[in-house]
């Protein structure tokens, strides 16, 4: 130390056997010294010359933490600046030592971008705002090629490499900023139903640079601005509660036994009390106690010339569903696919309720190609529990269907084969092959039957050899046809095949 005329001494301020590194020094409002320095693997600080080190932030191994930077103001806060890296590359991190509640911040970005921020020199202005003079380095990919003998290369891409690097200047403000999102409310049972009892939870966020003494939380059933009314009691924030930080709250709530929705609110400071940067993010709203509209299933099924889609609706919430509600039919896509035809239903859904409906196209031609159809369920302004359950999707059949059975190989010689189009669509080349002995028999037959519509039958004639034989008949063999059915074009039956004398008539 120096005393106005002389040095003294040097004087050890650590005297055990854990490492000390990079010291860092600054004085606080009543000219005292503070030093911050990495302890071991955590950083520490220290007031005066004398006494025990209090953390500051553990785990500061990182090579960052050898070149960190220290900064007070004239009222005593410290800042302490260093470069951490993130997904979008190295910023300028930093912690502000509120002096007033004696508490470090957790970790902060001053910035989030893929410029490199580094060399920093932080300072305080006359008005308590933190200045920090730095270098930006613009970094860009690119594509860099290595000479690793005279007869190899390696290209590796994406190598960032600096191309421009200008100085700026920061100004921050500090102050507090309690804070919550619409994620951050949350609900033991997401939907309770009336008469339940549930715990209601909110997660408050401390998004500014001090901390914060004497925070409150309040939830309220229905908006405050409106007369909501208060659920519990006014709920304390951790005192204090640290900059950069979070803090959950709860209380238990009893659901009304009225069979209403209702709105709950989360307000950080509900009294106004705070100076904050932003009053606007104070609180959070979550709907409770609502219906459901939701999609079980969606199938289809086919007659000739007619498909038929099918879609279960249930009211999965806890409440009736009172406004009336469509079901949409869409082929191919939920949202732009074709229309095929909606449904609107006045009828009101208790809960747990469900109702089937149907939907019968009749020109499926025009829906050749298409193999998806989508069944979406709206209800227009009503609100509801869940919006990700509202659609369903199920095979759209239009398709043809080649389709015989063991009874259409009838005769005995000749023998008749007939294939059958079961399906909505017309097959324009319908393809058939008979075996005797099964597929690896002889092959008796194999062509076409030519085009088959919906409903339309062909038949092929054969003459087999002479004795007992069994029939392997198959539309399709070589499975070129997308069909609705793939299960039905095989058919299997014995034959006796008996030598016929055919004997004229001759007239004397």
């Amino acid at each position: 130390t120096w005393d106005g005329t002389a040095w003294s001494s040097l004087l050890p301020l650590t005297s055990d056997a854990i490492s000390d590194t990079a010291p860092a020094l600054a004085y606080d409002a009543g000219g005292q010294p503070v030093v911050v320095w990495r302890r071991g693997g955590d950083l520490v600080m220290q007031a005066g010359w004398g006494g025990s080190p209090t953390p500051v932030r553990p785990g500061s191994t990182a090579g960052a933490f050898l070149d960190f930077v220290l900064s007070a103001s004239p009222e005593g806060q410290l800042a302490l600046l260093w470069q951490a890296l993130s997904p979008s590359g190295a910023d300028l991190a930093y912690s502000v030592y509120d002096a007033a509640n004696a508490s470090w911040g957790a970790d902060n970005v001053l910035m989030q971008d893929r410029p490199t921020e580094e060399a920093f020199a932080p300072a305080f202005a006359a008005d308590g705002a933190l200045l920090a003079a730095y270098n930006k380095v613009t970094v860009e990919l690119v594509t860099l090629t290595y000479d690793i003998s005279p007869t190899l290369t390696i290209t590796v891409p994406s190598v960032p490499q600096p191309v421009q690097t200008d100085l700026y200047l920061l100004e921050h403000s500090l102050g507090c900023d309690l804070a919550l999102d619409s994620a951050d409310l949350v609900l033991s049972d997401p939907n309770p139903a009336p008469g339940s009892s549930v715990a209601i939870s909110a997660t408050v966020h401390n998004r500014g640079d001090l901390a914060v003494s004497g925070g409150q939380l309040a939830f309220y059933d229905g908006d405050p601005a409106a007369g909501g009314t208060l659920i519990g009691s006014v709920q304390p924030l951790p005192e204090p509660f640290r900059a950069a930080t979070t803090a959950t709250v709860s209380v238990a709530w009893a659901v009304p036994a009225a069979v209403v929705s209702h709105t709950l609110y989360a307000v950080a400071d509900p009294a106004g009390s705070l100076p904050e940067f932003d009053e606007g993010n104070n609180q959070a709203a979550q709907a409770a106690v609502l219906p459901d509209l939701a999609l079980i299933w969606a199938h289809s099924g086919y007659r000739t010339r007619t498909i038929t889609l099918q879609a279960a609706v249930e009211n999965a919430g806890v409440i009736p569903w009172s406004a009336p509600f469509s079901l949409t039919f869409r082929a191919g896509d939920p949202l732009s696919g074709t229309l095929l035809g909606r449904i609107v239903l006045t009828d009101s859904l208790a809960a747990g309720q469900q109702f089937s409906l149907s939907l019968v196209l009749d020109d499926p031609a025009a829906l050749a190609g298409t193999d998806l159809f989508w069944a979406l369920a709206g209800g227009g302004p009503a609100l509801e529990f869940a919006y990700d359950n509202n659609a369903a999707y199920g095979v759209l059949w239009a398709r043809p269907d080649l389709a015989l059975e063991a009874m259409d190989i009838a005769g005995e010689w000749p023998v008749w084969v007939t294939v059958h189009n079961r399906g909505p669509l017309t097959v324009t080349r319908a393809p058939l092959a008979v075996w005797s002995g099964g597929f690896s028999g002889s092959l008796l037959y194999s062509g076409s039957l030519g085009a088959l519509g919906p409903g339309q039958s062909a038949a092929v004639r054969i003459c087999p050899p002479l004795g007992e034989l069994e029939l392997w008949a198959q539309a399709d063999p070589n499975n070129l046809l997308a069909e609705g059915d793939e299960g039905n074009n095989l058919a299997v039956r014995a034959r006796t095949v008996r030598a016929h004398l055919y004997l004229p008539l001759v007239g004397k």
